[in-house]
């Protein structure tokens, strides 16, 4: 993928196939804290009730060459009061170790700092995860914690590891790209 160009757009109802065959990815799955399995009269549902939702943004990734989606990202519980949010990715099971996770970090982070002007932007992720949270350590997010045994996944209990970024961290970061942004991204 080194060199494809990327194309950014609001999520819409024609990714929900996609979005709904990777939740169900045995791999997407053991990482994410979605039902499992998953199913596309579910996730429509879950379409229709937040698409307009002010607490969330969510975007889909295309490869511009092959008009393929190759990665979801969204910031999601958006406090605009106290200017932060929660960022999360999702690359595509086929699509995974060729930098395009790398990518969607950096583009939803520079979204909510530069276009949000928010102040901080966190996530969690499970202390299985082991690649996402090489990958967060590498775009300059510091992990802030573990919330032990913090949650019932697939009926083991799992820690959470929480990492931040602050606006002032971001402002130095080689990747951080002010307003506005670009709607096209270079992998």
């Amino acid at each position: 993928m080194t060199g494809s160009v990327l194309q950014v757009r609001r999520l819409e109802r024609c990714d929900l196939e996609a979005r709904t065959a990777w939740f169900n990815d045995p791999i997407v799955a053991a990482n994410m804290l979605m039902d499992y399995p998953a199913s596309l009269a579910d996730t429509e549902k879950w379409f229709a009730d937040t698409r307009l939702d002010r607490r969330r943004r969510d975007f889909s990734l295309w490869v511009q060459r092959s008009g393929e989606i190759c990665a979801m990202a969204g910031l999601t519980d958006v406090d605009e009061r106290n200017r932060r949010a929660e960022m999360y990715v999702v690359v595509a099971p086929n699509m995974r170790r060729q930098g395009i996770g790398a990518t969607a970090v950096a583009w939803i982070t520079n979204y909510g700092f530069a276009e949000m002007s928010l102040d901080r932007v966190y996530l969690f992720t499970l202390r299985q995860n082991h690649n996402a949270q090489s990958l967060y350590r590498r775009l300059g997010f510091c992990e802030e914690g573990v919330l032990r045994r913090h949650v019932l996944h697939r009926g083991t209990r799992h820690d959470r590891l929480v990492f931040g970024l602050l606006k002032d961290e971001w402002s130095g970061l080689p990747w951080a790209h002010d307003a506005p942004l670009p709607m096209e991204i270079r992998v």
